[in-house]
């Protein structure tokens, strides 16, 4: 999947996590402990070019850990609850890494200059990088930075010089944003003013029995869309689960190996309420069963060490499970790419679609290797006129029930637009129609009663002289008339209290749009080539 794919499709995160750029670092995260498929990289490959430059894979990481961290900040410890992928924050991620690397390009551009000094300086002070408020040292920095974050000092500091240039061009462009006292006492009666509908509503549920079936329209309509009924390809898999378990009962434990772990390590033996240490042969078990965990533990990232730099040999599943004393090999049914299993994980399912029938392929999952097999392929079948007949009879009557409600809606809509407005609950009623309220509501706030998309904004265009709104609005298969009753005015004596509260509400949507502007802009001039290879596990 593409990241403009991703980008369009769900824009309103990728607006959510935009301004995550900030001069605070958060760490921790790197390709050897994200979930990320089988896919991984190094720091020196791209996971994007921004006008020639590079973002490497680092860089995309710690934008991604970023965006972790500042959602489970806000309580959300896992994302996928409210319907935030992994895609989405990886699209997010990476929008995050291209929009810094655009900043700090434009900075650069514009003449900012971040010195060295500034640069140690910022590193120094950072909290990462200290031990009882002082700073942990050059070298404990510079192991820090090569083993947590694979990256070399340099370039974490020419990461640093850039995230702070783009933050100095951040606070530079939000000191455009202006907010004058007319604009704000606009925005004031824009949110505070308020109106009352009334609304007739058209129910599809009332009209669902409305045309009742032929079998000849049953049948026309599967000669006339026979492409729509196709089955889904299906597959199934032969599979086997790698685990430290199965290596470490594997490994063998020489008493002088026990004997050196007793020795090196006595203060684990040594109880705190008993003060003698045990001997050797009352903890002997205990330490063989610690060594032969290591063991399996080493044993199972070594395969994952292997597997991630494409070494897994091109062994067969018989072949692994051989080699680990494996003596039974998981089948599953056959399942479509959409089908959620019990047993298996999604990722294993998606992956083994873009699988070769026979194809084996080695994919970690949390502390385990799934070795998985695609044993067989059922393509793709258009169904008889018998397997998609319930199909058809519940397309056919969601489009004849939409067809009928919205037919006697824009009838009665014909009907109440020639009528004066103080006759509307007459007329309706001699319809036999109700004539409900909404209740005040204001722009920005949802209407319960009537569930249709931006009517809350829309309806105070409406012109109140009319008995009703030319437009008919509709939701699914629901159908609504409405009309103004009434409309409240904002309450000016109330503006000077609000008026500084508004005003930093209105600032920030000012420095927001603005920054989204440049951006914008920015994007529109660069050139940007992003590695879709980040998203190719993520469909």
């Amino acid at each position: 999947m593409s990241l403009d794919l991703i980008r369009r499709k769900h824009k309103w995160l990728t607006r959510i996590v935009l301004f995550f750029i900030s001069a605070t670092f958060i760490f921790g995260i790197g390709y050897f402990t994200t979930d990320f498929g089988s896919f991984t990289g190094g720091a020196t490959e791209s996971a994007a070019k921004v006008n020639g430059e590079n973002v490497s894979f680092t860089e995309f990481y710690l934008q991604r850990n970023s965006i972790v961290s500042r959602l489970r900040e806000q309580g959300i410890s896992d994302p996928s609850t409210l319907g935030i992928s992994d895609a989405q924050i990886d699209a997010s991620a990476l929008e995050n890494s291209i929009d810094l690397k655009l900043l700090a390009q434009k900075a650069r551009e514009l003449g900012f200059i971040v010195s060295d000094k500034e640069v140690n300086e910022l590193i120094h002070s950072n909290p990462s990088f200290q031990s009882e408020g002082k700073f942990i040292g050059t070298e404990n920095y510079k192991n820090f930075i090569k083993q947590a974050l694979n990256m070399m000092p340099e370039e974490f500091e020419q990461y640093t010089r850039e995230q702070t240039l783009a933050q100095r061009l951040l606070e530079f462009i939000e000191r455009t944003a202006i907010v004058s006292d007319a604009g704000l006492l606009n925005s004031y009666k824009n949110q505070n003013e308020k109106i009352n509908l009334y609304y007739i509503a058209f129910s599809g549920d009332d009209f669902t029995d409305s045309h009742p079936l032929a079998d000849d329209e049953i049948e026309n309509y599967y000669k006339t869309h026979t492409i729509r009924f196709m089955t889904p390809e299906l597959r199934a898999i032969r599979y086997l689960i790698i685990t430290p378990e199965i290596f470490e009962a594997r490994a063998e434990v020489s008493d002088e190996e026990i004997r050196a772990y007793y020795n090196a390590y006595p203060e684990e033996f040594t109880p705190e309420d008993e003060g003698a240490t045990k001997s050797l042969s009352d903890v002997k078990d205990e330490i063989k069963s610690e060594l032969k965990k290591q063991r399996g533990e080493q044993a199972l990232q070594e395969l994952l060490d292997a597997i991630n730099k494409g070494a897994s040999g091109g062994k067969t599943v018989d072949t692994t499970a051989q080699e680990n004393g494996i003596k039974s090999i998981s089948e599953s049914p056959l399942f479509s790419a959409s089908e959620i299993l019990d047993d298996i994980p999604h990722e294993i399912s998606k992956r083994s679609f873009k699988m070769k029938k026979g194809e084996t392929a080695f994919t970690p999952i949390e502390t385990s290797v799934w070795v998985v097999e695609v044993k067989k392929i059922t393509p793709p079948r258009e169904k008889s006129l018998d397997e998609s007949k319930e199909e058809i009879i519940a397309l056919l009557k969601k489009q004849n029930t939409r067809t009928a409600v919205r037919q006697k809606a824009e009838e009665t809509l014909t009907r109440l637009k020639k009528i004066k407005k103080e006759a509307l609950l007459k007329e309706a009623t001699a319809l036999g129609l109700e004539l409900k309220e909404t209740g005040f509501f204001t722009r920005g706030e949802s209407i319960s009663e009537i569930g249709v998309e931006n009517l809350s904004s829309e309806a105070f265009d409406i012109d109140e002289a009319l008995s009703v709104s030319n437009k008919l609005y509709s939701s699914g298969n629901d159908f609504y008339i409405v009309s103004i009753k009434e409309r409240q005015s904002a309450k000016i004596e109330e503006f000077e209290q609000e008026k500084y509260a508004l005003e930093e509400q209105e600032l920030f949507l000012q420095k927001r749009d603005v920054t989204q502007n440049w951006l914008e802009d920015m994007r529109r001039e660069a050139e940007i080539r992003s590695n879709d290879e980040l998203f190719s596990n993520r469909q």
